[in-house]
C-alpha cells in the first residue's frame, strides 16, 4: 500500500474527475501474486501484462506475455536477497490459552516495533540491550526490520487482528559471518511475560536455525534476568558464568535439537 500511495497515479486511483475509484486492494493482491510466481519459478525471464485496463473501477488484465528459459537453480536461490519466508508462519497459545500469530518481521513493522519497544520497562529493556535505551532510533528501527532473511531469523508475536495488531514479543538470532554460529535475543512485553511467548519465539527461531544449517547459537545474559536463564533451563541451553564477569552466556548445540518446526 505504501509504494502504491508513493506512486504520481496513486491520486488517480483514488478516483478523479469523470474516473472511478480503483479496487487498491485488487491492486495489491495482482502485485503480490505476480511478485511470488517470480519467486517461486526461476524459469521466468520475462514477464509482461499489458495492457491492464480498470473498467467501472475494476482492473482487467487484457493480455499477457512469459518467456520461459531452463533453470538449474532451485528457488529462492535466483533472488539477491531472499523473499519474505512464508513458511515461517504460524499460531501458537500462550499457557492462559490465547492464540497469537507469529511470523517473520517485515519493514511496514516499524510502527509496530516502537509501541513494543514503549511496553518494555526500564528493567526490560535493560536485559536486552545492556544500556538504557530511551527509544529505537531511525537507524535501529530500519537494523531490527529490514533484515536479511538469509543471515538472520527475526519472528514476532502478534496479538489482535486487522488494525488493532500489537506485537507482544520478539525473538532474533543474527547469524556470524562464519554461517555457524548466531546470537539470539528475546524481548516480551511486561504484561505478557511469563505466558510462554517468549519460549514459542526462540524455540522455532531455533529450529529455522538449525534448518538454514546453523550449528551453534549462544547469547550472553546479566544475573538480574531470572526469566531468561529459567527459558534457556527450559529449551536445553548449556548455562556457564563467563570468566571475569558477573554475565552468564547461554549456548546450544544445534546437533541436540529436534528440526521439525
Amino acid at each position: 500500500m505504501i509504494l502504491i500511495e508513493e506512486t504520481k497515479i496513486s491520486r488517480v486511483l483514488k478516483g478523479y474527475r469523470n474516473i472511478k475509484k480503483v479496487d487498491v486492494s485488487l491492486l495489491e493482491e495482482i502485485l503480490i501474486r505476480v511478485g511470488r510466481l517470480v519467486t517461486d519459478f526461476p524459469e521466468i525471464e520475462e514477464l509482461d501484462i499489458n495492457p491492464m485496463i480498470v473498467k467501472n473501477g475494476e482492473l482487467m488484465a487484457v493480455d499477457a506475455r512469459v518467456v520461459i528459459k531452463k533453470s538449474k537453480i532451485t528457488p529462492p536461490m535466483h533472488l539477491v536477497i531472499s523473499s519474505y519466508p512464508w513458511c515461517q508462519e504460524a499460531f501458537d497459545a500462550t499457557i492462559d490459552n490465547e492464540q497469537f500469530f507469529i511470523r517473520p518481521i517485515r519493514p511496514s513493522d516499524a510502527p509496530l516495533l516502537i509501541d513494543h519497544f514503549n511496553s518494555l520497562s526500564a528493567k526490560s529493556i535493560y536485559q536486552r540491550f545492556f544500556s538504557h535505551v530511551k527509544q529505537l532510533s531511525k537507524t535501529m528501527l530500519i537494523k531490527f526490520t529490514q533484515i536479511d532473511y538469509d543471515r538472520e531469523i527475526a519472528l514476532i508475536a502478534l496479538m489482535g487482528k486487522n488494525d488493532d495488531q500489537k506485537i507482544v514479543g520478539v525473538a532474533r538470532i543474527i547469524f556470524e559471518p562464519n554461517g555457524e554460529k548466531g546470537e539470539f535475543a528475546v524481548a516480551v512485553s511486561d504484561n505478557w511475560q511469563g505466558k510462554g511467548i517468549g519460549a514459542s519465539l526462540l524455540n522455532r527461531c531455533l529450529k529455522i536455525a538449525k534448518k538454514q544449517g546453523l550449528k551453534h547459537v549462544w547469547g550472553v545474559i546479566i544475573p538480574e534476568n531470572t526469566q531468561m536463564k529459567k527459558l534457556g533451563k527450559k529449551l536445553g541451553f548449556d548455562i556457564k558464568m563467563m570468566p571475569g564477569t558477573s554475565e552468564y552466556e547461554l549456548h546450544m548445540d544445534l546437533a541436540k535439537l529436534d528440526q521439525e518446526v
